[in-house]
């Protein structure tokens, strides 16, 4: 019976012991012998112990007409994915194993483990398995049930120690993906998650950003209203805005740069970024000097950034961009200022923005008139996020708590020093004033540095479900005195981490103290919402042997059960991103020393490198200048790959 054999197949790797056999064997029953190539993978099928087939696996043909034109590779595609097929270099049924059906099984059985195989032992992740039959011996109706689509006659060439050598004898070329989404990946023109597998936390699968879709980035662009008059418009708002972000991915830091990228594009570039064509001389003219220097300054800057912050911020909603290692939105605030960008008065544009912690993705920015303003727009730049945001009711790990038993929730009004009276009451868990309803900031942590220790904006966060991590100065002395007072020489390391760089070594030592513990009731620190305090040492080892101190004192809303002293660590730390995209903006794009400034022309061009060193950082570039460059040297390909056009 057919399944008495197949419940006592086994297809497993061959042991070392075997491989003479296992030679032998192809040598007398495979007219190709026992030679493979490349990253080899061999196994052996048995029934009841005896050998009944053998199948070995290499590396994938180096070069094939068929499967390149399949999968859409050009040259450097190939390269870059031809490690992530692997090839059925040889199949053999054994004399022992001649019945219906059994070679499929034996095929099928070892494309099942083949992926976790290779990875074990070759550390690459493979995706399809190719094999080539010959149409004068076979039909290859083994591989068609085993899943293999034949994908065409190759071109009759052989290679011979580097040499192709014309045959004549074209093979059938066969494919089959081990992977459901394995031919998208293979065939995409950004690398997938699976192509590279992470460890830790998500990856970002380019290829699943949308951007020209109907909800798509280019869509956002098409939303932005159009302010000059309807006579005389040769270009569309949405394409000439198109052409900035493109010139400006490929190295383009002012009006006329922009124009002179638009002036050297081919016809297709110009066609993908939206450009109409005239009809007189039936040809796309790229956009002129002013016409992109009057739509850059004319702009309804407003619109466009809340347009594409909020496209980031769908994104992330939507899983394509990651939120980092918690479940929260951890979301860092800090302002920069365009110093280039000074209107009549002398008067600076200044940006007050929030990015992601562990991505350099803004979802919500507005300008303020000054660094001290960032006060005033605290409030509306977290409104600006919870218009978008649809809290999760499942956050189990990390979503915002007010304990009705808390002893810290303090009820005093203003944002001054003072230390209010009276206890806060609970409300459950992010709800608002107890109803039961998530409050609009439940399941986002906000960090920000001590200008925004207020009382006020810790009070805001938490009467609307946000959690908060903020650091204390002397901007609020009775908060500070308080920390201060904490008995921080007799707490337990709670968690220390080491970084070496720069030619230095630094060392940061983390503190936390439960407020909530009855134990350190005696040291009372009235502040709304807190629910641990922490202490921040550095050292900072120099190589002539000197060292530099330095402590921080901060608190957070977040309970010990919420984060642990290494969540607090990584979201600490994780503030500093946004100080990182402000010197990329600064040092790589040149941001300070520009004199782009008439209307809205500064804030339109922050807008266009925030959304840059998104979508670089999320087609894999960690170096933002390295990915310009690349883009300035291929500009008419990979700045429209990055783009999704």
């Amino acid at each position: 019976m057919v399944s008495s054999w197949r419940a006592s197949l086994v297809v497993r790797p061959i042991m070392s012991v075997e491989l003479e056999r296992f030679n032998a064997e192809l040598n007398a029953h495979h007219w190709l012998g026992h030679r493979l190539s490349g990253r080899v993978l061999r196994y052996v099928a048995t029934i009841g112990g005896e050998w009944v087939a053998l199948a070995g696996f290499g590396s994938a043909a180096l070069a094939c007409t068929a499967r390149e034109g399949f999968l859409g590779w050009d040259g450097e595609l190939r390269l870059r994915r031809l490690g992530l097929i692997t090839s059925n270099q040889r199949f053999c049924v054994l004399a022992a194993g001649r019945r219906p059906h059994l070679a499929s099984a034996v095929l099928g059985a070892c494309l099942r483990r083949l992926r976790a195989d290779h990875l074990e032992v070759w550390g690459q992740p493979v995706l399809a398995v190719e094999t080539f039959t010959d149409p004068t011996r076979h039909t290859g109706s083994c591989y068609a049930a085993a899943g293999f689509t034949p994908i065409g006659p190759t071109a009759g060439y052989a290679r011979n120690r580097g040499t192709k050598i014309r045959h004549g004898q074209p093979k059938l070329y066969w494919l089959r993906p081990l992977h459901r989404h394995g031919l998208t990946a293979l065939c995409a023109a950004f690398d997938s998650p699976l192509t590279h597998p992470r460890q830790g936390r998500s990856v970002l699968d380019m290829n699943t950003l949308d951007i020209d879709g109907p909800a798509g980035l280019l869509a956002v662009l098409g939303q932005i209203p159009e302010h000059r008059k309807a006579r005389g418009i040769r270009h569309g708002l949405a394409a000439l805005l198109a052409v900035a972000t493109a010139a400006v991915l490929s190295g383009a830091d002012s009006t006329a740069a922009i124009a002179q990228y638009a002036a050297t594009l081919t016809q297709p570039a110009l066609a993908t970024l939206g450009i109409r064509r005239n009809q007189r001389t039936a040809t796309y003219v790229a956009p002129a000097y002013q016409t992109l220097r009057r739509a850059i300054r004319d702009v309804d800057a407003h619109t466009l950034d809340a347009a594409v912050t909020g496209w980031l911020h769908d994104q992330v909603r939507a899983g394509h961009l990651s939120t980092g290692q918690l479940t929260a939105l951890v979301i860092a605030l800090d302002g920069k200022t365009v110093r280039g960008a000074k209107d009549a008065n002398g008067n600076q544009l200044h940006l007050f923005a929030a990015l992601i912690h562990g991505e350099a993705t803004v979802i919500a920015q507005q300008p303020v008139d000054s660094k001290t303003n960032e006060l005033s727009g605290f409030i509306p730049l977290l409104d600006q996020i919870a218009e978008r945001h649809q809290p999760d009711q499942h956050h189990d790990d990390h979503t915002t708590t007010t304990d009705s038993n808390s002893t810290t929730e303090g009820e005093g009004e203003g944002e001054g020093e003072g230390e209010g009276e009276g206890e806060g009451e609970g409300e459950g868990e992010g709800e608002v004033n107890g109803s039961g309803t998530p409050g609009k900031l439940h399941g986002v942590i906000v960090t920000a540095d001590a200008l925004h220790t207020p009382r006020g904006h810790a009070r805001y966060l938490r009467e609307h479900g946000g959690d908060y991590v903020l650091i204390a100065k002397g901007n609020q002395p009775n908060l500070f005195a308080a920390l201060d007072d904490l008995p921080w020489t007799t707490i337990e390391v709670g968690h220390t981490e080491e970084e070496k760089g720069h030619g230095r070594r630094d060392v940061r030592v983390l503190k936390v103290i439960d407020l909530t513990d009855p134990a350190h009731q005696p040291h009372r620190v009235r502040f709304p919402g807190t629910r641990q305090a922490f202490l921040i040492e550095r050292y900072r080892h120099f190589p002539d042997g000197t060292m530099t101190a330095a402590a921080i004192l901060g608190i957070t809303s977040l309970t010990p059960q919420q984060a642990t002293p290494a969540d607090l660590a990584d979201i600490i730390r994780g503030h500093w991103h946004i100080e990182v995209l402000h010197h990329i903006r600064d040092v790589t794009f040149t941001e300070d020393a520009s004199r782009i400034r008439a209307g809205a022309a500064a804030r339109v061009m922050a807008v266009i490198r925030n959304m840059i060193i998104s979508l670089l950082k999320r087609a894999g570039y960690h170096n933002i200048a390295e990915g310009r460059r690349t883009a300035a040297w291929d500009r008419n390909r990979l700045a429209l790959d990055i783009l999704g056009l």
